[in-house]
Protein backbone atom coordinates (compact mmCIF):
# COMPACT_ATOMS: atom_id res chain seq x y z
CA UNK A 1 0.00 0.00 0.00
CA UNK A 2 2.80 2.47 0.80
CA UNK A 3 4.68 1.66 -2.46
CA UNK A 4 1.19 2.52 -4.34
CA UNK A 5 0.82 5.50 -2.37
CA UNK A 6 4.47 7.33 -3.24
CA UNK A 7 3.69 6.52 -7.10
CA UNK A 8 -0.06 8.28 -6.59
CA UNK A 9 1.85 11.03 -5.01
CA UNK A 10 4.27 11.26 -7.55
CA UNK A 11 2.05 11.20 -10.03
CA UNK A 12 0.05 14.01 -8.68
CA UNK A 13 2.77 15.65 -8.45
CA UNK A 14 3.96 15.56 -11.58
CA UNK A 15 4.34 19.29 -13.74
CA UNK A 16 2.99 17.14 -16.64
CA UNK A 17 -0.27 15.46 -14.95
CA UNK A 18 -1.29 19.04 -13.08
CA UNK A 19 -1.10 20.49 -16.62
CA UNK A 20 -2.88 18.13 -18.20
CA UNK A 21 -5.38 17.26 -15.75
CA UNK A 22 -6.47 21.01 -15.42
CA UNK A 23 -6.38 21.60 -19.26
CA UNK A 24 -8.86 18.69 -19.40
CA UNK A 25 -11.24 20.02 -16.79
CA UNK A 26 -11.09 23.41 -18.63
CA UNK A 27 -11.51 21.87 -22.10
CA UNK A 28 -14.75 19.98 -20.73
CA UNK A 29 -16.09 22.72 -18.79
CA UNK A 30 -15.74 25.00 -22.11
CA UNK A 31 -17.69 22.14 -24.22
CA UNK A 32 -20.58 20.93 -22.03
CA UNK A 33 -21.63 24.79 -21.76
CA UNK A 34 -21.33 25.25 -25.35
CA UNK A 35 -23.03 21.86 -25.87
CA UNK A 36 -25.87 22.84 -23.27
CA UNK A 37 -26.16 26.16 -25.03
CA UNK A 38 -27.23 24.34 -28.39
CA UNK A 39 -29.16 22.25 -26.29
CA UNK A 40 -31.65 25.06 -25.47
CA UNK A 41 -31.53 26.73 -28.24
CA UNK A 42 -33.15 23.56 -29.85
CA UNK A 43 -35.71 23.00 -26.73
CA UNK A 44 -36.37 26.85 -27.45
CA UNK A 45 -36.82 26.99 -30.84
CA UNK A 46 -40.17 27.97 -32.75
CA UNK A 47 -41.60 24.89 -34.75
CA UNK A 48 -41.59 26.13 -37.51
CA UNK A 49 -37.59 27.03 -37.90
CA UNK A 50 -37.02 23.43 -37.10
CA UNK A 51 -36.67 21.95 -40.38
CA UNK A 52 -33.67 19.33 -41.24
CA UNK A 53 -31.15 21.96 -42.05
CA UNK A 54 -31.11 23.64 -38.61
CA UNK A 55 -31.50 20.36 -36.47
CA UNK A 56 -28.44 19.23 -38.80
CA UNK A 57 -26.48 22.31 -37.96
CA UNK A 58 -27.20 21.68 -34.48
CA UNK A 59 -26.04 18.29 -34.34
CA UNK A 60 -22.65 18.98 -35.99
CA UNK A 61 -22.30 21.65 -33.42
CA UNK A 62 -22.70 19.50 -30.94
CA UNK A 63 -20.50 16.63 -32.34
CA UNK A 64 -17.61 18.68 -32.43
CA UNK A 65 -17.52 19.38 -29.00
CA UNK A 66 -17.88 15.90 -28.35
CA UNK A 67 -14.71 15.34 -30.45
CA UNK A 68 -12.73 18.16 -28.90
CA UNK A 69 -13.17 16.39 -25.54
CA UNK A 70 -12.73 13.31 -26.73
CA UNK A 71 -9.53 14.61 -27.87
CA UNK A 72 -7.46 14.55 -24.67
CA UNK A 73 -8.48 10.42 -23.57
CA UNK A 74 -7.73 9.61 -26.70
CA UNK A 75 -3.98 11.23 -26.21
CA UNK A 76 -3.81 10.12 -22.61
CA UNK A 77 -4.74 6.14 -24.17
CA UNK A 78 -1.39 6.94 -26.55
CA UNK A 79 1.02 8.19 -24.28
CA UNK A 80 -0.12 5.21 -21.74
CA UNK A 81 0.15 2.19 -24.52
CA UNK A 82 3.72 3.65 -25.27
CA UNK A 83 5.02 3.69 -21.65
CA UNK A 84 3.82 0.16 -21.26
CA UNK A 85 4.07 -1.20 -24.98
CA UNK A 86 7.67 -2.84 -24.57
CA UNK A 87 7.34 -5.01 -27.98
CA UNK A 88 4.60 -2.77 -29.74
CA UNK A 89 3.47 -4.58 -33.00
CA UNK A 90 5.44 -3.17 -36.03
CA UNK A 91 4.21 -3.60 -39.55
CA UNK A 92 5.03 -3.17 -43.39
CA UNK A 93 3.54 -0.09 -44.75
CA UNK A 94 3.92 1.21 -47.91
CA UNK A 95 4.49 4.78 -47.13
CA UNK A 96 3.69 6.71 -50.26
CA UNK A 97 0.21 4.41 -50.17
CA UNK A 98 -0.56 5.55 -46.50
CA UNK A 99 0.32 8.70 -46.59
CA UNK A 100 -2.00 9.53 -49.86
CA UNK A 101 -4.76 8.41 -47.69
CA UNK A 102 -3.60 10.23 -44.73
CA UNK A 103 -3.67 13.79 -46.80
CA UNK A 104 -6.88 12.85 -48.18
CA UNK A 105 -8.66 12.04 -45.35
CA UNK A 106 -6.89 15.56 -43.23
CA UNK A 107 -8.28 17.60 -46.83
CA UNK A 108 -11.21 16.45 -46.57
CA UNK A 109 -11.66 18.47 -42.96
CA UNK A 110 -9.53 21.11 -43.31
CA UNK A 111 -9.95 21.45 -47.16
CA UNK A 112 -10.73 25.17 -47.51
CA UNK A 113 -8.17 26.32 -44.44
CA UNK A 114 -4.87 24.24 -45.14
CA UNK A 115 -3.72 21.84 -48.11
CA UNK A 116 -1.83 18.73 -46.99
CA UNK A 117 0.22 17.84 -50.09
CA UNK A 118 1.97 14.70 -50.44
CA UNK A 119 5.27 15.53 -52.82
CA UNK A 120 5.62 13.28 -55.95
CA UNK A 121 7.46 9.95 -54.48
CA UNK A 122 8.25 6.58 -55.29
CA UNK A 123 7.38 3.01 -53.24
CA UNK A 124 8.93 2.42 -50.29
CA UNK A 125 8.54 0.91 -46.99
CA UNK A 126 8.78 0.80 -43.54
CA UNK A 127 7.93 -1.28 -40.17
CA UNK A 128 5.57 1.29 -38.08
CA UNK A 129 2.75 0.66 -35.94
CA UNK A 130 -0.28 2.25 -38.15
CA UNK A 131 -2.02 3.93 -35.11
CA UNK A 132 0.91 5.39 -33.66
CA UNK A 133 2.32 6.86 -37.14
CA UNK A 134 -1.40 8.28 -37.91
CA UNK A 135 -1.46 9.89 -34.30
CA UNK A 136 2.40 11.60 -34.87
CA UNK A 137 1.26 13.04 -38.02
CA UNK A 138 -1.57 14.37 -37.17
CA UNK A 139 0.18 16.15 -33.88
CA UNK A 140 2.55 17.42 -36.48
CA UNK A 141 -0.70 18.76 -38.58
CA UNK A 142 -1.64 20.33 -35.52
CA UNK A 143 1.44 21.96 -34.63
CA UNK A 144 1.04 23.90 -38.25
CA UNK A 145 -2.52 24.69 -37.76
CA UNK A 146 -1.44 26.32 -34.44
CA UNK A 147 0.88 28.50 -36.62
CA UNK A 148 -1.96 28.87 -39.37
CA UNK A 149 -0.25 27.36 -42.13
CA UNK A 150 -1.99 27.27 -44.94
CA UNK A 151 -0.11 24.70 -46.65
CA UNK A 152 1.89 21.17 -45.06
CA UNK A 153 3.84 19.40 -48.16
CA UNK A 154 5.24 16.27 -47.17
CA UNK A 155 7.97 14.41 -48.63
CA UNK A 156 9.88 11.34 -47.68
CA UNK A 157 13.32 10.28 -48.54
CA UNK A 158 15.38 6.83 -48.00
CA UNK A 159 19.36 6.76 -46.29
CA UNK A 160 20.90 3.57 -45.32
CA UNK A 161 18.04 1.44 -43.15
CA UNK A 162 16.05 4.47 -42.54
CA UNK A 163 13.05 6.52 -44.02
CA UNK A 164 12.93 10.01 -43.06
CA UNK A 165 9.27 11.90 -43.44
CA UNK A 166 9.51 15.41 -43.54
CA UNK A 167 6.51 17.85 -42.84
CA UNK A 168 7.21 21.49 -44.24
CA UNK A 169 5.11 24.00 -42.55
CA UNK A 170 4.49 26.78 -44.79
CA UNK A 171 3.14 29.45 -42.65
CA UNK A 172 1.89 32.18 -45.12
CA UNK A 173 -1.28 33.93 -43.67
CA UNK A 174 -4.02 36.00 -45.98
CA UNK A 175 -7.36 38.08 -44.65
CA UNK A 176 -9.60 35.70 -46.54
CA UNK A 177 -8.18 32.39 -44.54
CA UNK A 178 -8.01 32.90 -41.18
CA UNK A 179 -8.66 30.76 -38.06
CA UNK A 180 -10.62 31.08 -35.31
CA UNK A 181 -8.37 31.39 -32.22
CA UNK A 182 -7.82 28.05 -31.08
CA UNK A 183 -6.15 27.74 -27.44
CA UNK A 184 -3.20 25.75 -27.25
CA UNK A 185 -3.33 22.90 -25.22
CA UNK A 186 -0.93 20.99 -23.37
CA UNK A 187 -0.93 18.23 -25.81
CA UNK A 188 1.06 20.73 -27.78
CA UNK A 189 2.67 22.57 -25.28
CA UNK A 190 4.21 18.84 -24.68
CA UNK A 191 4.42 18.06 -28.17
CA UNK A 192 8.08 17.20 -29.07
CA UNK A 193 7.81 14.79 -25.62
CA UNK A 194 4.93 12.95 -26.97
CA UNK A 195 5.74 12.18 -30.40
CA UNK A 196 9.31 11.12 -29.40
CA UNK A 197 7.98 9.13 -27.12
CA UNK A 198 5.42 7.06 -29.95
CA UNK A 199 8.41 7.56 -32.41
CA UNK A 200 10.91 5.73 -30.09
CA UNK A 201 8.53 2.82 -29.68
CA UNK A 202 8.86 2.05 -33.53
CA UNK A 203 12.90 2.83 -33.11
CA UNK A 204 12.62 5.64 -34.33
CA UNK A 205 12.44 9.21 -33.60
CA UNK A 206 10.86 12.96 -34.62
CA UNK A 207 13.15 16.22 -34.66
CA UNK A 208 12.80 20.22 -36.23
CA UNK A 209 13.99 22.56 -37.76
CA UNK A 210 12.51 25.98 -37.80
CA UNK A 211 9.66 25.46 -40.84
CA UNK A 212 10.19 21.23 -40.90
CA UNK A 213 9.07 18.27 -38.82
CA UNK A 214 11.06 15.02 -39.12
CA UNK A 215 9.96 11.40 -38.48
CA UNK A 216 12.60 9.00 -39.08
CA UNK A 217 11.59 5.32 -38.72
CA UNK A 218 13.28 1.89 -40.15
CA UNK A 219 12.95 0.84 -43.79
CA UNK A 220 11.56 -2.19 -43.91
CA UNK A 221 13.70 -4.95 -45.35
CA UNK A 222 10.75 -6.89 -46.65
CA UNK A 223 9.87 -4.95 -49.41
CA UNK A 224 6.33 -5.84 -51.49
CA UNK A 225 6.31 -9.40 -49.80
CA UNK A 226 5.63 -8.44 -46.70
CA UNK A 227 3.26 -5.16 -47.33
CA UNK A 228 -0.07 -5.08 -45.80
CA UNK A 229 -2.24 -3.65 -48.68
CA UNK A 230 -5.31 -3.35 -46.13
CA UNK A 231 -4.34 0.27 -44.83
CA UNK A 232 -7.45 1.26 -43.77
CA UNK A 233 -8.40 5.32 -42.81
CA UNK A 234 -10.54 5.13 -39.08
CA UNK A 235 -14.37 6.26 -40.49
CA UNK A 236 -15.64 6.02 -36.72
CA UNK A 237 -17.49 8.96 -35.58
CA UNK A 238 -15.12 9.40 -32.59
CA UNK A 239 -11.86 7.83 -35.04
CA UNK A 240 -8.85 9.90 -34.59
CA UNK A 241 -9.08 12.44 -37.81
CA UNK A 242 -12.20 13.40 -36.48
CA UNK A 243 -11.25 14.17 -32.89
CA UNK A 244 -7.73 15.45 -34.01
CA UNK A 245 -9.01 18.30 -36.16
CA UNK A 246 -11.88 18.99 -34.83
CA UNK A 247 -10.57 22.78 -33.26
CA UNK A 248 -9.99 23.47 -36.78
CA UNK A 249 -12.13 21.74 -39.29
CA UNK A 250 -15.71 22.76 -40.57
CA UNK A 251 -16.35 18.65 -41.29
CA UNK A 252 -19.84 17.71 -41.68
CA UNK A 253 -20.45 14.67 -39.09
CA UNK A 254 -24.19 14.27 -40.52
CA UNK A 255 -25.66 16.33 -43.59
Amino acid sequence: MKNNADLFKKFLGDEFTGNYLKNVNRQINEKLTIISSFCKILAEADKSKCDHDFIIDIVNNIMKCCCQIQRNPDTCIKIFDAGQSDNLKLITIELKEFLTAFCNKCNEHIQNKCEIKLEKCDNIYINANESFLNFILLMCIRMALFRKSEKVEISFSSEWDYVTICLKINAEISDENRFCEVVTDTCNDYFSDIVSLLAEKMQGEVYTSDDCIFIKLKKSKGGSFHSNDNHTVDKRIFGIFNTMLADFDDYKYYK
